[in-house]
């Protein structure tokens, strides 16, 4: 999976995270003072065959 941060200026990816055995994952991002907005995306690369890419909501973090 790949957590972005969305930006005026386009999408960076913060991290690739691996789920583990029952499809969880943990995991820490830095995160710049003031608002940010998140997502998570699982590209068809990671999927089992036959599903397509998945995208999460765009979720607002203040910091």
């Amino acid at each position: 999976m790949l957590v972005q941060r969305l930006s005026s200026s386009g999408v960076v990816t913060l991290k690739r995270v691996t789920l583990d055995a029952n499809s969880a994952a943990t995991f820490r991002v830095r995160l710049q003072h003031g608002r940010s907005r998140l997502r998570v995306v699982m590209p068809t690369s990671q999927t089992a065959p036959g599903y397509i890419t998945g995208t999460s909501n765009v979720v607002t973090v203040l910091h």
